[in-house]
């Protein structure tokens, strides 16, 4: 199985006679057949030996994810400055954690704390039938759960039950809990997770129906995360703090106007040279 993803011998030699070689082959094995991508492969390879030299499948010993947690943390310590930031550094952990979770579940060496959540015997029939009847991805029912977990407390906080929620109660929820933390994107999603939520509970008679189409979502605009450049009063004022002769405010001064007036990039201006301009004017016909 190594052999796919490792050509050198002297490589190919450390994956064989790494710990756990043959657990690490089914693993791979499963995810091949599952069509994941070579070069994907190869990282989980690689991940799976570094897991493999740090955790004990010896007797009946299962990880939690905090367990798995620590042994990433460690390992990315021990790894020196081969990270460049502090968030390579942080994904590589997770990356860790993810391979390490799966492996582990294979292998019936999981032990996950068991979440409890708010009307967890509506929510289990709930995801069932998003997974079974509508397809859905599980990140994708990971993201419902998010949300209805947050709505579902706040539910119980407020000694509210399923029967009893009306648009008043959803409206309310949004005013006191959400109004001024979330930005509108992050509305839109919650209200979709709340929506197919309620949806599904008005049909099986767990609230009253209709609560669903009751659910506004903000407005988003297609544009709307794309950068909002200075007014031209601002521009201007730009300008004039570099009104100056000396080399470094005619350069400025030049760069802005390039992008302020002819809608240069940042790149294309700082690429700009001599040659690229044409200095002989033009003339009329």
């Amino acid at each position: 199985m190594f052999e796919q993803f490792v050509k050198r011998p002297f490589h190919l030699a450390l994956y064989r006679t790494g710990p756990y070689a043959e657990e690490r082959s089914r693993f791979l094995a499963r995810l091949v057949q599952e069509g994941r991508c070579l070069g994907r492969l190869k990282t989980l390879n690689w991940l799976l030996l570094e897991v493999a030299k740090r955790v004990d499948l010896s007797g009946d010993r299962s990880y939690t994810t905090d367990a798995l947690m620590s042994v990433a943390e460690h390992w990315q310590r021990t790894r020196g400055s081969r990270s460049r930031s502090k968030r390579q550094a942080r994904i590589a952990i997770l990356d860790f954690v993810f391979v390490a979770s799966s492996w582990m579940r294979s292998l019936g060496r999981s032990k996950e704390k068991k979440e409890e959540l708010p009307y967890g015997e509506f929510l289990g029939e709930f995801f069932a039938f998003l997974r079974e009847e509508r397809g859905l991805a599980e990140a994708t029912i990971r993201g419902h759960k998010h949300s209805l977990k947050l709505f579902l407390s706040w539910l119980k906080r407020k000694h509210i039950q399923l029967t009893a929620v009306s648009p008043k109660t959803i409206s309310n929820y949004f005013t006191s809990a959400v109004a001024g933390r979330w930005k509108r994107v992050t509305v839109s999603h919650h209200v979709q997770s709340l929506r197919t939520f309620f949806r599904y509970a008005g049909q099986r008679g767990w609230c009253a129906k209709g609560i669903a189409e009751s659910i506004d979502a903000p407005r988003l605009y297609t544009y709307e995360n794309l950068p909002q450049g200075p007014s031209w009063e601002e521009v201007q004022k730009l300008l004039a703090n570099l009104a100056g002769s000396s080399p470094l405010q005619i350069r400025s001064r030049c760069a802005i106007l390039l992008c302020a007036v002819y809608g240069f990039r940042a790149g294309e201006v700082c690429r700009l040279q001599l040659a690229d301009i044409d200095w002989k004017p033009s003339l009329p016909r």
